[in-house]
């Protein structure tokens, strides 16, 4: 499938799910509570400001007003949920123009469906300022997202608000299709979106595409200090639509932060970027690593990926354009986890192979493939930093002292 027509679908799920319900009611959260429990009916008004008849249903799109927070302990179903709004209706259910970041805390216990797309800070362009929202999974709470997941979403055209969203998983499981790390519905939109996903612990499971940066003027960061993420595609800066949609992305920042835990592609997976002056790429790798399993070829043989993620670090360390960056944190993978992966990457194992990038005065980058020419074979990226100061003297000191001992057994 070519990269247009991958592009294409994507666009038109995002398009067709953000405008299509049957018949869907909004659901407004209103700005004269205190309560921060979902399931209290007084909590919700139509956007006209008349009192709803029921709870919000599976086919409803939900409204969550900015400086509002949420708390989902039980079981929430949706169409859309759209958090960090500050459009509120105006009637008499509302107080002034909301204000503030929104949080909404999947509680342990708590449920969180949709059966199209999850917003984690949203703006029209009608709104009096920028749009703020947090989404935060914890130890026991489930999000499930029947389309896309999109952090930041600058929504209708000519919109000139910005707008910020997070979603942190602290323990938490989150599956959906897509995610978009900085979004925008219209290109013509001039603010900027900015996005951030960040995985602490738990699980996210996705069967399509993490992308940072997904719109013109987007930022996209993706924080890795621990747990998994399943994607079938890491994407740093969304590819240029071609043919009758045609449109040249510009402005994109992709950050990646590999400080922990595990980001796997999937068999029909694939680390994605495109040349672009104006696009920024930066990735950080420390005790986190990436791993990618085999691709299965039309030849019914499976190849390991080296060549996707190697071209990648060779582009950022080029940095022919002088904004893209690759640097390795200090907590990199220790000797003994290094040894390991050796163990399970290297020519001793399985004909398998090693690739190193020196970055200097850092440490060095490791790409390896397990030589394991089958469904269950993978690539893998992780780095080991230089020692710290003290570390140095630390082993002086350890040989310093062998030395010794040595010359008193001699």
């Amino acid at each position: 499938m070519t990269t247009f027509i991958k592009n294409l679908i994507t666009s038109l799920i995002v398009v067709g799910f953000t405008t299509s319900a049957v018949n869907a009611v909004d659901f407004y959260y209103r700005t004269d509570v205190s309560s921060t429990d979902p399931t209290v009916l007084a909590n919700w008004a139509a956007q006209n400001g008349d009192a709803q008849a029921g709870l919000p249903s599976a086919a409803d799109h939900v409204h969550i007003q900015a400086g509002a927070t949420v708390d989902i302990a039980t079981t929430v179903s949706t169409n859309q949920f759209r958090a960090g709004m500050m459009y509120n209706g105006s009637g008499s259910g509302f107080g002034p123009e909301p204000t503030g970041e929104t949080n909404v805390n999947i509680k342990s216990g708590g449920t969180l469906s949709t059966a199209a797309n999850l917003f984690a800070g949203m703006t029209w362009n009608r709104d009096a300022g920028p749009g703020q929202a947090k989404v935060t999974i914890e130890t026991g709470g489930a999000v499930s997202v029947g389309s896309n997941v999109i952090i930041g979403n600058l929504y209708n055209q000519n919109n000139s608000s910005t707008v910020t969203g997070e979603i942190v998983l602290d323990g938490g499981a989150l599956t959906g299709n897509a995610v978009n790390i900085g979004h925008k519905n219209n290109q013509n939109s001039t603010g900027v979106s900015t996005g951030i996903l960040t995985m602490n612990s738990g699980t996210a499971d996705f069967t399509g595409a993490v992308t940072m940066g997904h719109s013109d003027d987007s930022v996209g960061t993706l924080n890795m200090n621990g747990g998994k993420i399943t994607a079938q595609g890491l994407t740093f800066g969304a590819k240029d639509l071609t043919g009758t949609n045609a449109h040249e992305y510009t402005n994109q920042t992709a950050n990646l932060n590999l400080l922990g835990g595990e980001f796997h592609l999937i068999q029909a997976g694939w680390v994605n970027w495109q040349e672009e002056v104006t696009t920024s790429r930066n990735l950080v790798v420390g005790a986190g690593i990436l791993t990618a399993a085999n691709q299965l070829t039309s030849g019914g043989t499976y190849n390991a990926k080296l060549g996707t993620i190697r071209n990648l670090i060779n582009y950022l360390i080029d940095n022919t354009n002088g904004n893209q960056s690759i640097s390795i944190a200090a907590t990199a993978k220790t000797a003994e986890e290094h040894s390991a992966l050796l163990a399970t990457y290297s020519s001793g194992n399985n004909s398998g192979s090693t690739e190193e990038f020196v970055i200097d005065g850092q440490g060095t980058i490791y790409l390896g493939s397990d030589g394991n020419l089958t469904e269950s074979g993978q690539t893998a990226l992780w780095a080991v930093a230089v020692p710290e100061p003290s570390s140095y003297a630390l082993i002086a000191g350890c040989l310093a002292m062998t030395a010794i001992m040595l010359r008193r057994r001699l």
